[in-house]
């Protein structure tokens, strides 16, 4: 996965794993969290005489085409590191880990997959 910085077109490159989802019981709102563990490790930062800051790709739930529930705060999953662009505060080989949370109660559908979608490129794990 690359991500560039829109003014320079400064790259990163990214390694990006999503494991199988851990069901987690929540709240009273949230019976069933679904719990998909991301981790994305910046693996190559290309070289650019002042820092600069690239997109990074937009996570979402999904049940195949579908868009699926999704919980804005993972944090009920755990501890998180979630990632940032800023190529001065980036390290080749250091991750970042956060979670794509996803619910199954009565209503909605509960995802079976994790979408990254860049400007450019739309990855899907399921």
């Amino acid at each position: 996965m690359v991500t560039r910085d829109v003014r320079y077109g400064v790259p990163v490159v990214w390694n990006v794993d999503v494991a199988k989802p851990k069901l987690k019981a929540a709240t009273p709102t949230f019976p069933e969290v679904l719990c998909f563990a991301v981790t994305m490790t910046p693996q190559e930062i290309g070289d650019y005489p002042v820092d600069v800051t690239v997109a990074v790709p937009e996570f979402s739930a999904v049940a195949g085409d579908l868009e699926a529930n999704y919980l804005d705060d993972a944090s009920i999953c755990g501890p998180q590191t979630p990632p940032h662009g800023y190529t001065g505060e980036l390290e080749v080989g250091t991750p970042f880990e956060f979670y794509v949370a996803s619910w199954d109660g009565l209503y909605g559908i509960p995802a079976t997959g994790v979408r990254l979608r860049t400007a450019t490129q739309t990855v899907t794990w399921e």
